[in-house]
C-alpha cells in the first residue's frame, strides 16, 4: 500500500490544454440577470399599484436590483479573462487588468477563503507601494490577510474550471519553462 502512495506522489502533472485563453461563462450572469430582471420587475408593479408595505415602500426592492443588474451587465460585457503567454500571464477582470510574469513569481498555491477557492501567488518582490494611492495599498493589505500572504489571486468560481485545475495549469508553465514556447508571444 506504501508503493500505491508513492507512486501517486511521484505522478507527473498532466500536460495543460492547448488553450492559452481562459474565459468566464457568460450564460451564468445571464441567468441571474433574468432572475434580477424579474425582482426588479416586481418591485416596479409593487410601486405602481402602491401596494409596498413599510415606510419606505418598494424603493429598496427597486434600487437593490438595480444595482444587481447593473453588476451584472458589466459581467457579461466584460467577463474574467485568463491568458497565457510565453511571458506571463494576465488576469483581465471588468475592471482592471493584472500581468504576472512567469519570472517573478514566487509561488502559487490553492486558498480557501470563506466557501470559495482561489489560485493564489507570491511574487519575488512585493508589488512597489510607493506608486499605488491609499486605497489600493490598503486593499491588497486587505487580500493578503485573506489569501494567507499572497500577492494577489484569481477567482476559480468565475472561469470555465475549477481552482484546482487553473493551479495545475498554471504551475505546469511555471515549473517547465520549456514548454512556454507553445504558448503565444
Amino acid at each position: 500500500m506504501a508503493t500505491k502512495q508513492k507512486q501517486r506522489r511521484r505522478r507527473q502533472p498532466r500536460p495543460p490544454p492547448g488553450q492559452a485563453v481562459f474565459r468566464a461563462p457568460r450564460w451564468k450572469p445571464v441567468l441571474l440577470a433574468i432572475g434580477a430582471l424579474g425582482g426588479e420587475a416586481v418591485g416596479l408593479l409593487m410601486l405602481l399599484t402602491g401596494t409596498a408595505p413599510g415606510p419606505f415602500g418598494a424603493w429598496p426592492v427597486v434600487v437593490v436590483f438595480g444595482i444587481v443588474l447593473v453588476v451584472l451587465f458589466e459581467r457579461i460585457l466584460r467577463p474574467a479573462v485568463v491568458e497565457l503567454t510565453s511571458e506571463g500571464f494576465y488576469v483581465r477582470g471588468p475592471r482592471e487588468t493584472t500581468t504576472v510574469r512567469w519570472d517573478d513569481l514566487d509561488d502559487l498555491a490553492v486558498v480557501r477563503t470563506g466557501r470559495s477557492w482561489m489560485v493564489a501567488y507570491k511574487l519575488r518582490q512585493p508589488p512597489d507601494a510607493a506608486g499605488q494611492d491609499a486605497g489600493r495599498r490598503l486593499l491588497a493589505r486587505v487580500d493578503a490577510l485573506y489569501t494567507g500572504g499572497y500577492h494577489g489571486s484569481i477567482s476559480g468560481s468565475r472561469l470555465p474550471m475549477g481552482p484546482h485545475r487553473l493551479h495545475e495549469i498554471l504551475d505546469w508553465y511555471w515549473r517547465y519553462p520549456r514548454h512556454r514556447r507553445r504558448l503565444p508571444a
